[in-house]
């Protein structure tokens, strides 16, 4: 068995997945995500601000720097745990692709290898992995992984082996009422789409009025979330209007209930927008 530890972004604006009490157990550690109101100081995460403050001052024009997460601050991290005696330290990103948490947590090892304090990867492995997911769906992944880790005693090479058939199987299914998404292929009053690792498929909740749109996106959720086994989790925007008819319907349709539901914070706001709700499925 190694002592492994890992690490991952704040996106639960109420701690939903991610309790106190699940970190403690399972050896995970969050990072707030940081931005800047104009010149002021840094706001961070579920710290002094959340997705709903993030989404306002956005519509105010008032955001001085997009939220991240700086290397050097991924960096300290990596030196506290090699330092606490971790065998290996997971860092657990949300899809890199539209997200620049990976690549400042790449960055940041890649200079931690240049360090004094790097052990090699013999004694302390770090891994930094594209979980392809978005907002919660990052986070139930982390607590998988973690999980499996503690209950099963897995050492290194298993690890992996998990890690790599969870990111095959992670996707996820949006519908936002905001044309910012950013892969929104023209504006939309109402946009569904499907992302499975790097692909992004918009689903076909045609023109119609807004009912009709429910009642097609919810029927594709229902039809995916049958072929994942009735496994799946919500997160949504704070601004996210249409979630109790949306999640009423899916239910209606396929007889499943999430496995958690809850509101993502300045990480994903910053992605998609207030008005969103993500299928998660695992």
């Amino acid at each position: 068995m190694s002592y492994i530890k890992f690490l991952t972004v704040c996106d639960d604006a109420f701690g939903t997945i991610l309790t106190p009490k699940i970190r403690l157990r399972y050896e995970i550690s969050l990072l707030p995500t940081r931005y800047t109101v104009g010149e002021a100081e840094s706001s961070y995460d579920i710290v002094n601000t959340s997705g709903e403050q993030f989404a306002q001052q956005q519509a105010a024009y008032e955001i001085g720097q997009s939220p991240n997460i700086t290397p050097s601050l991924f960096s300290y991290c990596y030196q506290l745990f090699n330092a606490n005696g971790y065998d290996a330290l997971y860092v657990l990103c949300p899809h890199a692709k539209w997200y620049p948490y990976y690549e400042s947590a790449r960055n940041a090892l890649q200079a931690f290898k240049r360090t004094k304090n790097y052990p090699g990867d013999d004694v302390f492995s770090v891994r930094v992995i594209d979980t392809k997911s978005f907002a919660l769906g990052n986070l139930f992944y982390a607590y998988r992984l973690a999980r499996e880790s503690k209950l099963a005693y897995c050492d290194i090479p298993t690890m992996d082996f998990w890690n790599e058939s969870f990111q095959k199987n992670a996707s996820t299914l949006i519908l936002s009422d905001s044309d910012n998404v950013p892969f929104a292929g023209r504006p939309f009053s109402l946009g569904a789409y499907s992302v499975s690792g790097n692909t992004v498929k918009e689903l076909d909740i045609s023109e119609s009025a807004r009912e009709v749109q429910y009642d097609r996106f919810a029927q594709s959720a229902a039809k995916a979330i049958r072929k994942a086994d009735g496994r799946y989790l919500v997160s949504f925007g704070s601004d996210c209007s249409f979630l109790p008819n949306i999640l009423g319907r899916m239910e209606a349709l396929g007889g499943f209930t999430p496995v958690a539901c809850g509101q993502y914070g300045v990480a994903t706001t910053a992605v998609l927008g207030a008005e969103a709700l993500c299928i998660h499925l695992f």
